[in-house]
């Protein structure tokens, strides 16, 4: 299956994560993936790295989201050149990459031209 490819102009704003998420969520259930589950993991998902690269790196660049037969990866670009960190449970803050990562198959970050792209492997949609 092709790349949805997802380009929000997210910036630095505080409903980027919003945005991302419906956008991502409406493109996964145009192309038949309808079970609420998954979808709510994909939100959260979404969420969790849009909202990181607002706070963290600047502002989200782009969001994508590929399907295959065997995954679907979730990627989301940032002009940062910070890999981010993976903190556990019992930290005031900086869940979200934990939450990531139980959530997913794998996940990683990229360096790229413009700052990094980080990536979240998940099963494929039921």
């Amino acid at each position: 299956m092709p790349w949805i490819d997802i380009h929000l102009d997210c910036a630095a704003g505080a409903g980027a994560p919003g945005a991302a998420r419906h956008a991502a969520v409406a493109a996964l259930r145009a192309r038949g993936c309808v079970d609420q589950h998954w979808l709510d993991q994909v939100q959260l998902i979404v969420s969790e790295l849009v909202s990181n690269a607002v706070q963290h790196a600047g502002g989200c660049l782009s969001v994508s989201v590929g399907l295959t037969a065997g995954s679907v990866t979730v990627a989301v670009a940032d002009p940062s050149r910070h890999r981010p960190q993976l903190f556990g449970p019992d930290r005031a803050k900086g869940h979200g990459l934990w939450i990531v990562d139980h959530l997913s198959s794998s996940w990683g970050a990229a360096h790229r031209a413009y700052g990094k792209q980080v990536w979240v492997r998940l099963p494929p949609c039921p």
